[in-house]
């Protein structure tokens, strides 16, 4: 995974919340800190649309953080190891890519 001082983005993990009674799907973050505070808040609304395309579309959002990290480490792999397959299956089954 990469610091939190290298991202510019809210650290991950972000997650999928359900579809609200007026077909909205949110992408919220909950974290700890390093010093061990926790922090959570809201990411995306996705709406507009209903069905499988709003909730892939959410999916894609909601995986954003570890599909960033996942680049970046395979970027590396160039002259590093790099991430797993298996690591790399994961984020993409998350983000809806597999």
């Amino acid at each position: 995974m990469t610091t939190d001082s290298a991202v510019k983005h809210t650290p991950g993990p972000w997650h999928l919340l359900g579809s609200s009674d007026n077909g909205q799907v949110s992408v919220e973050f909950s974290n700890i800190d390093e010093v061990g505070n926790r922090h959570a808040g809201h990411i995306a609304t996705v709406d507009g649309m209903r069905g499988e395309r709003q909730r892939a579309n959410a999916r894609l959002i909601a995986a954003a953080p570890e599909l960033a990290d996942l680049v970046l480490r395979m970027y590396c792999t160039i002259s590093h190891g790099g991430p797993t397959r298996a690591e790399a299956t994961v984020v993409l089954m998350k983000a809806g890519l597999l």
